[in-house]
């Protein structure tokens, strides 16, 4: 089960709230990226496309990974005000 990325602005999203650690090179798919953020994997598409979220890598024509910390560093930036 991955972690939930915590709302709060006043925390640091780099934490998961409920695993230890989850390793900043690890790949995820669409679903569960979708699932970490708790949302549907048309708006993690979305998201890609505003530029909200980065673009996955792509290992064929079917297959996209994000790197957790790609991902946790977009995050973090938008919680700070910047733009992604």
């Amino acid at each position: 089960m991955m972690a939930s990325i915590p709302r709060d602005s006043r925390t640091d999203l780099a934490q998961p709230t409920d695993q230890p650690h989850i390793n900043p090179d690890q790949r995820l798919t669409v679903k569960q990226l979708a699932a970490l953020l708790g949302i549907g994997v048309s708006t993690t598409w979305k998201m890609v496309a505003d530029r909200r979220l980065p673009t996955p890598e792509r290992y064929g024509k079917r297959c996209s990974r994000w790197r957790y910390g790609d991902v946790l560093n977009a995050l973090n930036k938008q919680a700070k005000g910047g733009t992604p």
